[in-house]
């Protein structure tokens, strides 16, 4: 018995670093570059200083860490702002542009069949 598993992970894993590794080559400069940087981060940074400030208090019975923690975790919604105010309109315009490309070449591709 084969499961689909296996294809649906490397599908979720690998199309997601497919499209990043576009956008991030196709970036005309560092300040766009800087905010997709800061736009991938936030996540991983805001949960990564909530769990290991939650483990910390934890581990020593002080509240301390979970104030540290949560200050982290605000701290990635301001990477999202910086980011989103970095890459802007040029952005926005690259990946419409992009999209439009990709859908005209799918709706040809669903007249063939």
């Amino acid at each position: 018995m084969t499961y689909a598993a296996p294809r649906k992970c490397s599908v979720i894993i690998v199309l997601p670093a497919k499209i990043v590794r576009s956008a991030w080559q196709r970036a005309p400069g560092p300040r766009l570059r800087l905010g997709v940087a800061m736009l991938l981060l936030n996540f991983p940074f805001g949960y990564g200083c909530l769990l290991l400030g939650s483990m910390a208090a934890a581990a020593t019975q002080n509240s301390r860490w979970l104030f540290l923690g949560t200050a982290g975790y605000a701290l990635s919604w301001l990477m999202l702002a910086g980011g989103t105010a970095l890459v802007g309109y040029e952005a926005k315009d690259t990946l419409f542009k992009n999209f439009r490309r990709k859908w005209a070449a799918w709706q040809k591709l669903n007249q063939r069949r």
